[in-house]
Order: C-alpha cells, then structure tokens, then sequence
C-alpha cells in the first residue's frame, strides 16, 4: 500500500441533507420509474400522456419479432390481425429491412359527462416517414373469469372424417396464404361426410 500525508488544512464542507437540489420533471420521473418493461408489440407508455388515456409507442422490427415472418400471403410478410387483438382490418406490409413505428392509443368511451363506460376505444395506427395510416380501431373491456357469461356449448357432433393438417396448410399455401411454424397450430383436424358442412381441430399451443 503506497505510503501518504494526511492533510488537515482542507476547508470544512457542511453537509445539510435537509434540503433536497434535485429537481425533475413529472415526463422524466415516469420515464425512468415506468411500472412496465418494454412490450414486444406494444413498445413503450408515452411518458407525457395520463394513465386515463395511455399511449404506447413502437418500433416494430422484424428482428424483434421473427414470429411475423411466418404470416405471409403471396410472398409479402402481413401483420396478422391476431396481432392486433393481441395489442388491445388491415394489414401491414412488413419490409424485411426497415421497421414500422406503432402508436396504439386508449380512452374510455364516455356514458355521461361524469360517467365513464367500463369499454375503452383502441386505435393503432403507424407512420412510414411521412404520413399516419389508421390499421385497426375497436372497442375493448376487461372480463373477470368469475363473470356471468352464457358460454355456448358446442354441439358433440359425429366428425368421423380425418383431414390431414399438412394438406389443408400446403393447400393454404397455394392459395397464397403462406403459414410458418408459429401459424401451423391446427392438428387433428376432423370434418363431416354430410352436405352439412363441419369442422373441429386441436390447436397447438406455440
């Protein structure tokens, strides 16, 4: 340990933690203390919009969400509306080298003028570098499991003709409709052998 002086002329320096200097705004606090991480969809809160009426912003880069590579129709990869309900109809038209900036938007719908509905209005719409595109827009609400909800119930119908999963994809395909791995999840399909037409599949959980 390399040897030293002490030094005991050094000016005296009063420490007063009583009074706090630092200053910063409402924007800069709930940017930095942001209650949720970065959404692969949804990207980020605005920081200067009200938890009333949140606004999320995105990049949507193919990198950051490869899945979409596997929703094609006629070679040209398509943001699937499943995208959107899952965010919250057209389509975007993804380019493989540039990502698509996303700004999904919500309010409550209004009953009154002092009541507020328990449905809030959605909105996503994206910007390509020099104008907005509105894509999708609906309304939404949250439902507890516990709720009163008359489920149907499918009618247990004989579906004694098996249909090849493979088939019904590669037919797809030649359709146009190009489905990847993480949009191939029907298995086990069965169908009627009426003029009455019916299907039931198992879905693959990706």
């Amino acid at each position: 340990m390399p040897a030293g002086n002490t030094l005991s002329d050094l000016p005296p320096y009063p420490w007063d933690h009583h009074r706090s200097y630092w200053s910063e705004s409402r924007i800069a606090n709930e940017w930095r203390m942001r209650k949720h991480a970065h959404h692969d969809l949804l990207g980020a809160k605005v920081p200067d919009t009200t938890d009333l009426e949140p606004v999320w912003r995105n990049l949507l880069h193919i990198e950051n969400a490869p899945w979409i590579r596997d929703h094609k129709i006629n070679a040209d990869i398509i943001f699937p509306f499943a995208g959107y309900i899952a965010m919250a109809a057209e389509a975007i038209l993804i380019n493989e080298g540039s990502p698509k900036e996303l700004v999904t938007t919500f309010h409550r719908l209004r009953l009154t003028d002092s009541l507020d509905s328990e449905w809030w209005e959605f909105s996503i719409a994206s910007h390509n570098g020099h104008a907005w595109t509105k894509h999708c827009s609906g309304e939404v609400r949250a439902q507890d499991e516990t709720d009163d909800v008359p489920h149907r119930v499918a009618a247990q119908e004989d579906l004694p003709r098996k249909a090849s999963s493979k088939r019904w994809y590669d037919t797809m395909r030649r359709q146009g409709l190009d489905y990847g791995y993480h949009f191939e999840s029907l298995e086990a399909i069965t169908t009627t052998t009426t003029g009455a037409r019916g299907a039931r599949s198992h879905v693959r959980n990706n």
